[in-house]
């Protein structure tokens, strides 16, 4: 008996590097794809531009000054975690948001791949809404993340007064790489849905 489980040991390797293997590969095939949609051509008129430019640099102050808020908050003895935890990843999320896509516009610009024009307007809304909504995405991801966090904890029963701070620093930090990566979350989710749903309703239903 022992000579036959030895014997399956190096089919277990074997079979646990393919699985790494395809999931490597697996997100390769997602970035590229993302690489090859963010490659395509962009237009869009001149005005809406400028306009984009200012409103990811509002929003960027205002994830600043919400971030610099979470912190200095957390340091008080009457701090909520929920509450910061909830507002440090709003602040985070859209940092990260918006730093990475005036970073795209820029380089769009620079590289010509977003063309100034002034007369498909459908094409132009379609890039305009598609800016518009990525820091909300952001935001909504970062909020599910933290809804992630709190189903890890309630599990292991660790109750609210239990956490600290280093859970609202967690989740910001989640959250800004989440909101400089949204459009990869994305195509991840559309791509592997079906797979995550199906291994969260195994990690977590038999707790439930």
């Amino acid at each position: 008996m022992r000579g036959g489980s030895n014997n399956n040991k190096p089919n277990i390797r074997f079979n646990g590097e393919i699985a790494l293997q395809y999931r490597l590969g697996l997100l390769l095939a997602i970035f590229a794809k993302q690489k090859e949609i963010n490659m395509r051509e962009l237009s869009i008129k001149k005005n809406h531009i400028i306009g984009l430019f200012i409103y990811f640099s509002i929003l960027l102050i205002v994830g600043c000054l919400i971030t610099i808020i979470v912190f200095v908050y957390s340091s008080s003895s009457q701090y909520n975690v929920t509450q910061n935890s909830i507002f440090g990843a709003i602040g985070s999320a859209l940092i990260g948001s918006t730093i990475f896509y005036i970073r795209k516009l820029y380089k769009g610009l620079l590289s010509e791949s977003i063309k100034c024009q002034e007369n498909n307007d459908i094409k132009n809304i379609g890039v305009l809404v598609y800016f518009i909504f990525r820091p909300i995405f952001s935001i909504c991801f970062s909020l599910f993340i933290l809804v992630g966090m709190r189903l890890s904890v309630s599990f292991i029963q660790i109750t609210e007064q239990n956490l600290n701070v280093n859970y609202i620093f967690l989740g910001m930090m989640l959250s800004f790489i989440a909101g400089f990566g949204a459009g990869d979350v994305i195509t991840i989710l559309e791509m592997k849905k079906e797979h995550i749903i199906i291994e969260g309703v195994n990690k977590y239903g038999r707790n439930l």
